[in-house]
């Protein structure tokens, strides 16, 4: 038990020496399985984020991801998810990507393999999309609401009709809201922050520090 007290107090001191407010944790963001990074964007130093839009890549996964690497292309999107659930990632948040013509300069865009006449996204896309958009939500202060979250058809002056009628928008939030309302209860995705207490420092009998790491996760997080 004193073992573990030792233990537990260089923990607490570390966190509150960094301002931790508890019962307010955000939710961890998703991995990132594959980056492959768009010339097709705006570069900024930092943008207001007001919503996000969810369209129908109209092909494969990789496909998708190699049609916004080729600058003829002359479009992009922030993240693509792949039916088995992998997550893409082909621009940064903070900059603009070419997805969703006027609402480009404050959105982020969410791509989906598949085809929007066809319908059949998989119930690890559904979750994993919702995921992103629950780590966007409370990143950047996004409403949580089919005002701020909407499709590529609901953009003003859009000439496309993805993600069609085939997207199931009363799962999509419902899984969003879940993963919200997880986050309000200290738990964001069903994963746990673990802290990390390093080796003491030789000859000092104290640690450098501590860090933590999503428990589960596979190392491929990103800070945009």
């Amino acid at each position: 038990m004193r073992s573990a007290q030792r233990c537990l107090v260089p923990v607490v001191a570390f966190l509150l020496s960094l301002g931790a407010v508890w019962g307010q944790q955000a939710p961890n963001r998703p991995p990132v399985n594959d980056t492959v990074l768009s010339p097709n964007k705006t570069t900024t130093g930092g943008r207001a984020i007001r919503y996000i839009v969810i369209h129908t890549a109209e092909g494969s996964y990789q496909g998708t991801l190699s049609w916004f690497k080729n600058p003829a292309s002359r479009v992009s999107a922030h993240y693509t998810v792949a039916k088995d659930g992998r997550l893409g990632q082909s621009v940064l948040d903070k900059d603009i990507a070419w997805h969703a013509g006027n609402a480009n300069r404050n959105s982020i865009g969410i791509e989906h393999e598949g085809f929007a006449r066809h319908g059949g996204w998989t119930e690890a896309q559904y979750r994993k999309s919702a995921w992103i958009s629950c780590w966007l939500i409370r990143q950047y202060h996004i409403p949580f609401d089919r005002k701020h979250i909407l499709g590529h058809v609901e953009v003003p002056g859009a000439t496309h009709t993805d993600p069609g009628p085939h997207w199931d928008w009363a799962k999509y939030m419902q899984y969003v809201d879940e993963c919200l309302k997880r986050c309000q209860a200290g738990t964001c995705s069903g994963k746990r922050i673990v802290v990390v207490l390093p080796s003491p420092q030789p000859g000092s009998g104290s640690s450098s520090g501590a860090h933590c790491h999503e428990q589960g996760g596979n190392g491929h997080n990103h800070d945009d």
